[in-house]
């Protein structure tokens, strides 16, 4: 039974897709470091102003007193991802939560890594957060309904994981894969 129900965590399922990887000048990506705890209340604010937002989430079991509790929390604590102008990143300041915001430099690199966690969250795979980056070989996946997607493969408690990664947040995800999906990619082929 849920505890927490699922809300918005992303403004429009077509977030990633209406974005093309090319630099607009007029709007961007902007990390939007939260107070404590704040993650779902500025999604939910930004989601009444229709601002473009992202706030990665994995769903969170627990057991107690027999019974499965499921709650939804942000994969990177702390941050929320907003694509927009300068006057919406003043909108969002506005709001009271926000400690800090974080101007993008690379703001393609991003993306990327955005809408890979986005795929990996669409998957419906069990993620974890990773809340520093191991090093890894560098594989893509072959077979799966991840077929495609690149990042690295660590081995964690004797299983192999496949980890995308914020490089911004030196954070990523990741979720459990079998070596037979996989396959080595070389190293100029990008991360995402």
């Amino acid at each position: 039974m849920p505890r927490l129900q699922l809300e918005p965590y992303l403004s429009k399922d077509s977030l990633f897709t209406d974005i093309s990887e090319k630099v607009d000048s007029s709007r961007g990506w902007w990390v939007l470091y939260t107070k404590p705890r704040a993650e779902k209340s500025l999604a939910r604010k930004l989601n009444q102003q229709g601002k473009d937002f992202f706030l990665p989430i994995h769903e969170f079991r627990t057991l107690r007193k027999n019974r499965v509790l499921k709650s939804y929390l942000p994969l990177f604590p702390g941050y929320v991802f907003i694509h927009g102008s300068d006057e919406d990143r003043v909108q969002s300041l506005k709001t009271n939560m926000i400690i800090a915001c974080i101007p993008v430099i690379d703001q393609v690199s991003l993306h990327h890594d955005l809408h890979a966690v986005h795929r990996l969250i669409q998957s419906g795979e069990v993620m974890t957060p990773e809340k520093q980056l191991m090093p890894g070989q560098t594989v893509e996946i072959l077979h799966g309904s991840l077929q495609g997607m690149t990042g690295k493969i660590i081995r964690k408690n004797n299983k192999e994981m496949f980890v995308v990664e914020v490089r911004m947040l030196q954070r990523g995800v990741s979720v459990q894969i079998e070596s037979w999906m996989i396959g080595a990619v070389t190293p100029n082929v990008r991360l995402g």
